[in-house]
C-alpha cells in the first residue's frame, strides 16, 4: 500500500511532526468516548402496560469506517432500559415501538448491575467505558405523523386518540368530539356542584 495514503486512521500528515502526532493519538481516544448514538429500533417489551418502562433492542444508524473508507454495520444493542416522562408514582406511558428511529444516551460506565438489580445503587460489573450496552433510549427523533397525541399551542391542549375522538381546550372553553361514555349502573359517575353531589348513572 503506497505510503501516501497512511495506515489504517493514520495519515502521512500525523506524522509530518510531534504536535500532529500527539494530535492523532488524542484523535483515537476521543473516537472511543460515546455519547449519543441515532438508532432504530427493532424490538421493545413495553407497548403501552402499565408497568415499569421495559428495554428495546436497537439497531445504530451510523455505519463505522476504517481508515481506507470502507464501512461496517454495527450489530444489534441488546436490553437498552426506556426513558419515560415522570416522577414518583407517575408517568406518561408512549413506548417505543419497532422501527421508530430515536437515540441513546450512552452512560460512560458498565450499568448492568443496576439494571439487574432495578434501579439499586451497585458497583459496576467491568472496567468499561462508554460502551454502546450501557445506553439508555431517550425517545423518538424522526418517523411518521402521529395517530394519537397531546398537543400543546398558542391557543390551548389538543389530545386526541387513534379513535379520532378529541378533547381540546381553547379561548370558548373545552370541547369535546366523538363517543362519550359516562360511568354505568355499577359504577355511577358524581360531580360535586356548589358543593351538592349530582349522580350521573
Amino acid at each position: 500500500m503506497p505510503s501516501a495514503q497512511g495506515f489504517g486512521q493514520l495519515t502521512p500528515e500525523d506524522l509530518s511532526s510531534p504536535f500532529n502526532v500527539t494530535s492523532f493519538i488524542i484523535r483515537q481516544a476521543l473516537a472511543n468516548v460515546r455519547t449519543v448514538q441515532l438508532v432504530s429500533v427493532k424490538s421493545s417489551t413495553s407497548n403501552g402496560q402499565i408497568a415499569p418502562p421495559g428495554t428495546v433492542n436497537v439497531q445504530p444508524l451510523v455505519n463505522m469506517l476504517d481508515g481506507q473508507g470502507n464501512s461496517q454495520s454495527h450489530g444489534t444493542v441488546y436490553n437498552i432500559p426506556i426513558w419515560r416522562f415522570g416522577s414518583g408514582l407517575g408517568q406518561i406511558i408512549a413506548d417505543p415501538q419497532a422501527g421508530d428511529i430515536g437515540i441513546i444516551a450512552v452512560i460512560d460506565r458498565d450499568i448492568s448491575s443496576v439494571k439487574n438489580t432495578n434501579g439499586q445503587q451497585s458497583n459496576p460489573s467491568s472496567l468499561r467505558q462508554f460502551s454502546l450496552s450501557d445506553g439508555v433510549y431517550l425517545g423518538t427523533l424522526f418517523g411518521k405523523a402521529p395517530k394519537q397525541y397531546i398537543v400543546f399551542t398558542s391557543t390551548g391542549i389538543s389530545i386526541v386518540d387513534i379513535n379520532n375522538n378529541s378533547f381540546g381546550s381553547g379561548p370558548a372553553g373545552w370541547a369535546m368530539s366523538g363517543n362519550v361514555t359516562l360511568g354505568s349502573a355499577a359504577k355511577p359517575i358524581v360531580f360535586t356542584v356548589n358543593g351538592v353531589p349530582m349522580t350521573i348513572p
